[in-house]
């Protein structure tokens, strides 16, 4: 290949590597700091233990109001989860996951995940009935009955008896019921909101500024209706509710996705019915699902309401509720979207490696080990192919100098010598453009499942496989190695761009790594350096032939 067309190929490799991760993980929107306001007021019978916040919150609000009387709080525990309730709207104000492996570093410490962070006039699974035959006030006071699994909340409005029901019926799995006696009306509109989480922030600017925060710890509304996601994060200067105007369909769940946690409530009967996103310039996101209540003279729903980590098994058996055939596809919140092909089995295969060795880091070491093995014949075909141009070389540069100044005959010429030899002059694109899905799916995994969430490789060194190396050691070890493999690369003499790019890709490519999850960059090294291994062989194995035999040597 001469140095133009080597040089056209470089360039078109570093151009699809910047364009795969601007298109493929750059969609950021980061949210602005939501204003401070007055915390909510303490409850005068059964206290719920609170936990306490970094940061004031700010959630949508729906109506203002005059209380009747003292809000009260009333907590029901679980060994996975710590749920407040308010006999305001009976509506969930907190919900705290138990496990000390879901915290989140704040401020230098460590918080525990609260999906809700709800305050006095905006909460999660605030129920309103549009066309109601009653005077609704969605944020009416209701007295509180609490039994051993399960809270009940109930409210008389002239003549009408509302009803709210939460039993806790899995491991991070609620069954809420509302329903009414004595009256009608048009719809029921749930509505799930909450504010940012604590130490959600803006990106620094520019493309390195987002690939930094390519996996944010923002909080966005979701709603999967007829199959497709909508969703919306405070990112806007103003407010934003998607889709307007509001579509009929099938509505599988509406809720708050937080990365590694979502909170989502599913329709469990007939689910026709519309869901809209909304946020706000104030950080507040929240999902709102309208299901049609027909003329029944005493209306009712029951909702499907998860509130935990994103765990593949665990949110597929969380999509249907015990005794019913719903399935609400909780399991789409963990978005691998165009690379679930690939994610779910490297998902499984790590998840095998853990269960024989309990560390996330060398779970990826044996990926990447294992990948390599699947790989290794086209990778060998791709080192036989360059060991056969390096070898090939006095030849390519005697036509240089005896049709230097003819470049068609030139190229001919080179293409007869490469076909008598049996050489692909593209054959090592191959192998690395194979490679980058992989790099893709993996980072996939890495930004949105649990697994590997706050998961350490080496204590002290990397913590969180998930996060950046914060002493950038990878992130260098992964350009000395690409330089490496590099230098074990047939060159052309005098080939000055190539040289060029043999500097310049390592190095751009180190500093877009830099700020991506240290398990990436884990795997890139370990997979650089077994693929300097393999070239070494390669070359020791072909210089080890006589000069009459090396061709015939690098190609067997």
């Amino acid at each position: 290949m001469n140095d133009d067309r080597r040089l056209m190929l470089a360039v078109a490799l570093s151009l699809a590597i910047y364009l795969g991760w601007s298109f493929f993980l750059m969609k950021t929107h980061p949210p602005k700091p939501p204003p401070p306001r007055a915390p909510v007021a303490e409850s005068t019978a059964r206290p719920a233990e609170m936990p306490v916040p970094t940061s004031p919150s700010v959630v949508p609000k729906e109506k203002e109001r005059t209380p009747s009387r003292p809000e009260q709080l009333v907590s029901l525990d679980t060994a996975e989860i710590h749920l407040v309730f308010s006999t305001r709207g009976a509506t969930l104000v907190h919900a705290v996951l138990q496990k000390p492996q879901y915290r989140r570093r704040v401020d230098g410490r460590d918080e525990p995940v609260d999906l809700v962070r709800g305050e006095e006039t905006g909460r999660a699974l605030l129920a309103e009935y549009q066309g109601a035959s009653w005077p609704d006030d969605p944020l009416g006071d209701y007295e509180a009955k609490q039994e051993p699994s399960a809270v009940v909340f109930e409210r008389r409005s002239a003549g009408v008896v509302l009803t709210r029901r939460y039993e806790v019926v899995a491991p991070y799995l609620l069954s809420m019921t509302a329903s009414v006696s004595g009256g009608s009306a048009r719809s029921l509109e749930i509505g799930f909101g909450s504010s940012q989480p604590p130490g959600a922030s803006a990106p620094s600017g520019g493309l390195f500024g987002r690939l930094a925060r390519s996996y944010p710890n923002v909080a966005t509304a979701i709603c999967r209706v007829d199959g497709k996601n909508e969703s919306s994060a405070s990112n806007k200067d103003a407010e934003v509710t998607l889709p307007a105007p509001p579509k009929l369909g099938t509505v599988e769940f509406g809720g708050v996705d937080e990365r590694f946690f979502v909170g989502a409530m599913a329709p469990q009967d007939d689910r026709t019915g519309s869901c809209r996103v909304k946020s706000t310039a104030g950080g507040a996101v929240a999902a709102t699902v309208d299901l049609p209540l027909g003329a029944a003279p005493s209306p009712s729903r029951t909702f499907a309401v998860f509130l935990g980590p994103k765990d593949l098994d665990l949110l597929q058996r969380a999509s249907v509720l015990p005794g019913s055939k719903v399935d609400s596809e909780l399991s789409s919140t963990v978005g691998f979207g165009f690379w679930t092909a690939l994610c779910v089995p490297m998902l499984r295969v790590m998840e095998l490696f853990h269960r024989a060795l309990p560390n996330w880091g060398i779970s990826i070491l044996l990926l990447t080990l294992m990948i390599r093995l699947l790989l290794f014949p086209l990778q060998q075909a791709q080192y036989r192919s360059m060991e056969k141009m390096r070898v090939l070389q006095p030849k390519l540069n005697e036509l240089k100098k005896k049709f230097g100044e003819d470049k068609e005959r030139l190229n001919l010429e080179t293409m007869k010598l490469y076909t008598e030899n049996k050489v692909n002059p593209l054959g090592g694109c191959v192998p690395m453009l194979v490679q980058m899905p992989i790099w893709f799916a993996l980072y996939r995994l890495l930004g949105t499942t649990i697994q590997l969430y706050r998961e350490p490789f080496i204590p002290g060194w990397i913590g969180d496989l998930t996060s950046p190396d914060s002493y950038y050691v990878l992130p260098i070890l992964m350009g000395a190695t690409m330089v490496g493999t590099q230098l074990l690369s047939p060159q052309m003499p005098d080939s000055g761009q190539q040289r060029l790019m043999m500097w310049m890709m390592p190095v751009v490519m180190t500093v877009f790594f830099l700020n991506l999850p240290s398990g990436l960059n884990l795997y890139i090294v370990a997979s650089n350096l077994l693929n300097i291994a393999q070239q070494y062989f390669v070359r020791r194995r072909t210089r080890s032939a006589p000069p009459s035999d090396r061709i015939t040597k690098a190609g067997a």
